[in-house]
């Protein structure tokens, strides 16, 4: 690929002879001063000078550094302006990891030093005086910085019919027998600049690195960027990616224990989260469910970006063995060894159970217990218990029933079985609140437990279809700041492992569910029941103008057939915590005494237990 090409001109507009020098500062860490013979140029008031003899200047990405990824360049050019005569010479340096140059021969043979030349000399030396020469000449100087940034783009490739197109070492494109279009890798800050005011991610993924960064394809050098987007332009039949036929993508390097892999593109409107990554064969494979309309840019091509992060979540450092019963700690340590499970429940009198839900796990819950990180802790939940515990359960294939009777014959191996004479309060998420109901409803759980407190519990029922319609939503909700609470990272991570794990259909949470029908139809089992509804109108009031916003973005879901839910319109317009409506939270039959005790919330399904506002009704609902 040809250069690109500058040229430099000076030129003194100020009312003093000055000598001025161009410095160049590459990318590959050598300093050059070729630009002007023998390192220096004076110019008297008015006088200009060209760089370079006035020949233009090449300006590349080298190929040894292409080929490695780097496909962007920015150079510094320093202009040195002062009123006594400058070496730039002395600065001169070769690559790094190269000797440095012999700057005795390169010298001019100046008669005196200035303090300017003895600074200038001191990079090469790295000796300080503490006493100036004799002979040492006060120099008046100044310097500008100018940059040059040079880009060299990846080669484009056809998107393979029959075979893989290798894009860069490492990372492969599958073929797809429907799509034509062309593809390379390119980096965010090329892309940056076909968007207005350079932003190309959303809060969510760039205000965190310590949670998301970019998943870099290619390796950086001295804070270069790396290649972590992919483009598709030359789309022919975007539509041809879909759920059922998607594109893949093979990327050679893993994923860190607790990490993610997250594609994201923009539609002109929306971040859309269009895929998942899924560890395979060492690697990760990038799954694309859809692509968006491309979008038109300076290039007055059509582009498709797809950006790449990665999300960095909590890592437990183990392996649950479904269903697992467990001691949790208030330092995050869980202990599952069966017989420290019952020995520190024989020592206990009063006993928290978490149980999640859908989404989510149990250490995030359980650790809510301390309070929210950095604040002080919200009295009345650590003292008002001297044991917790966490039950961890298969949530995608297993049946409920069947997770309420895992449960129940965990508590009974623990020591907890029927008239154990004990306090146990049970504090359970989504789903959880279900399992934990068919327990104590049909299971005889509620001679076992004396207060089921739920958080986001679909009583009701949900209307989402699936486990990974249900997390692209509200995922797509976060993304845009369209959630009322601003997310952590742990909730992010939460919402990237429900859409790794099997699409798996949320049946028996179908209002219409011959399992929500039974367990309506339970007999009063005469325990208290306080039921905590996320209510975001709450938070903020939906205008008008934001419902709209919100009926776009689903619409748009659902062109892209990441989202098939009709009533999802209607459910979004109704008071709800982004995966369930406050009506179907509260929902229980009639007549039960105790009547179950209901209280709204200003918090979202994902939030219950990473807010001051939900930890503190938790607490008061255990009171």
């Amino acid at each position: 690929m040809a250069p690109a090409w500058i040229k430099i001109r000076l030129r003194n507009r100020s009312e003093r002879t000055l000598h001025c020098a161009l410095v160049g500062l590459t990318q590959t860490y050598a300093v050059q001063s070729g630009l002007l013979p023998g390192g220096s140029v004076r110019l008297a008031p008015g006088e200009e000078a060209w760089a370079n003899s006035g020949r233009p200047i090449a300006t590349e990405v080298p190929d040894a550094l292409w080929t490695a990824g780097l496909i962007e360049v920015c150079d510094v050019l320093k202009l040195i302006a002062s009123t006594e005569e400058v070496d730039a010479t002395l600065l001169e340096q070769a690559e790094l990891d190269h000797p440095l140059l012999d700057h005795a021969k390169g010298t001019r043979g100046l008669g005196r030093m200035s303090t300017l030349g003895r600074l200038m000399r001191r990079v090469q030396t790295r000796a300080f005086s503490t006493e100036p020469d004799d002979d040492e000449v006060i120099a008046d100087w100044t310097t500008q910085e100018f940059t040059f940034t040079t880009v060299r783009p990846l080669e484009s490739m056809e998107i393979p019919r029959t075979a893989a197109a290798e894009l860069y070492p490492g990372v492969r494109l599958l073929s797809h027998p429907g799509l034509a279009a062309k593809a390379r890798l390119t980096t965010a800050p090329v892309v940056s600049r076909d968007v207005v005011g350079g932003l190309v991610l959303p809060p969510l993924l760039r205000d965190d690195p310590a949670v998301c960064q970019p998943f870099l394809l290619s390796s950086s050098r001295g804070g270069a960027p790396g290649l972590s987007v992919l483009e598709l332009h030359d789309v022919a039949n975007r539509e041809s990616v879909t759920p059922a036929q998607p594109l893949r993508l093979e990327i050679g390097q893993p994923l860190g224990p607790g990490e993610h892999l997250v594609p994201i593109t923009h539609d002109g409107e929306f971040y859309l989260p269009i895929g998942r990554g899924e560890a395979k064969d060492g690697g990760v494979e990038v799954v694309f469910n859809a692509l968006p309309f491309p979008q038109n840019t300076r290039s007055l091509t059509g582009a498709i970006r797809i950006y790449f992060q990665k999300v960095i979540g909590q890592d437990f450092g183990t392996q649950y063995r479904y269903p697992l019963l467990a001691v949790s700690e208030p330092g995050g340590e869980v202990i599952a060894d069966p017989a420290v499970v019952k020995t520190r429940v024989a020592q206990a009198t009063r006993i928290a159970l978490y149980v999640h839900g859908i989404i989510g796990e149990t250490r995030g819950m359980a650790e809510s217990a301390a309070g929210l990180a950095g604040q002080p802790p919200i009295p009345g939940l650590l003292d008002r218990y001297d044991l917790i515990l966490t039950f961890d359960y298969e949530n995608l294939n297993t049946p409920i029933e069947e997770n309420a009777r895992h449960l129940k014959q965990r508590l009974a191996d623990a020591g907890l079985g029927p008239g154990h004479g004990k306090t146990l309060h049970l504090i359970a998420h989504s789903m959880g609140g279900l399992i934990s109901r068919w327990f104590i409803e049909r299971e005889g759980g509620h001679g076992m437990v004396q207060h089921l407190v739920m958080l986001g519990t679909p009583n009701g029922g949900s209307p989402w279809s699936t486990v990974e319609e249900l997390a692209v939503t509200a995922l797509s909700f976060g993304l845009n700041g369209l959630a009322p609470i601003p997310w952590a990272g742990k909730i992010l991570s939460s919402l990237l492992s429900a859409v790794e794990k099997i699409d798996v259909a949320l049946g028996q949470m179908k209002p219409t569910s011959e399992f929500l029908t039974k367990l309506h139809e339970s007999p009063d089992p005469k325990i208290p029941y306080t039921i905590l509804a996320g209510n975001t109108s709450l938070l903020a009031p939906v205008s008008p103008g934001k419902e709209k916003v919100h009926g776009r973005l689903l619409a748009r879901l659902k062109a892209l057939n990441l989202l098939h839910v009709a009533t999802a319109p209607a459910f979004f317009g109704e008071a709800n915590d982004i995966a369930v409506s406050v009506a179907n939270i509260r929902r229980q039959p009639l007549g039960r005494e105790p009547a179950a005790s209901v209280r709204e919330v200003p918090c979202d399904h994902l939030t219950y237990f990473n807010t001051e506002a939900g930890l503190r009704a938790l607490v008061e609902a255990l009171a």
